[in-house]
């Protein structure tokens, strides 16, 4: 079990007791007691169990916060990251270099459906991810990779839009770019 794991199924313990306390302060007589200054067993515990678990909910929640348990907090978590990060801009520059080898074949729906495939798929698991990502190289890295990533989602827009207006010459000479983006957003990536 992971630190982090740990500190949620303590702020999850937390919680459960804490309403299991507030249950039990429900009878207006136990809370009558405690006005009238003279509690009773029945005021007593109800009211240290939501004390505890009040307690225990802040606490494991600070130390949830505090304890960097992100994806960033763990040095084997940020190199997998890293890696499947890498990968998944491998594969959508891969899934461009083959659509701009095919382009020539390729006829207005085919081409589109080759085009929403990356977008849909391909692109959206790699721009799903960019909180993780950020967590992962801080706010100067994640700006140099997201720099070639968003352009190159712009652009790849850009083909489909020209695409589906007629101009499918025009959408091809966008490619080059993505790909140009893809691999700056790589090689941003290699050097954070």
């Amino acid at each position: 079990m992971t630190t982090r794991t740990a500190l949620l199924f303590t702020a999850t313990a937390g919680f459960c007791v804490a309403t299991l306390g507030a249950a039990g302060l429900q009878d207006v007589d136990t809370l009558m007691s405690w006005r009238t200054g003279a509690p009773t067993p029945r005021a007593f515990w109800p009211l240290v169990l939501v004390v505890v678990g009040l307690v225990t909910l802040i606490v494991s929640g600070v130390a949830t916060r505090t304890k960097g348990t992100s994806a960033a907090g763990n040095a084997r978590d940020v190199g997998d990251l890293h890696d499947e990060y890498d990968g998944l801009l491998a594969l959508v520059a891969a899934k461009v270099d083959e659509l701009l080898d095919d382009a020539p074949d390729l006829d207005r729906e085919q081409m589109l459906h080759r085009l929403d495939a990356i977008s849909e798929r391909d692109f959206f698991a790699l721009t799903s991810r960019h909180e993780e990502i950020a967590a992962v190289l801080g706010f100067t890295g994640y700006a140099r990779v997201w720099d070639g990533v968003a352009t190159a989602e712009r652009y790849l827009a850009r083909a489909w839009s020209l695409t589906t207006d007629g101009h499918q010459e025009a959408a091809v000479e966008t490619l080059p770019v993505v790909q140009s983006r893809l691999a700056e957003a790589r090689k941003s990536l290699s050097e954070v």
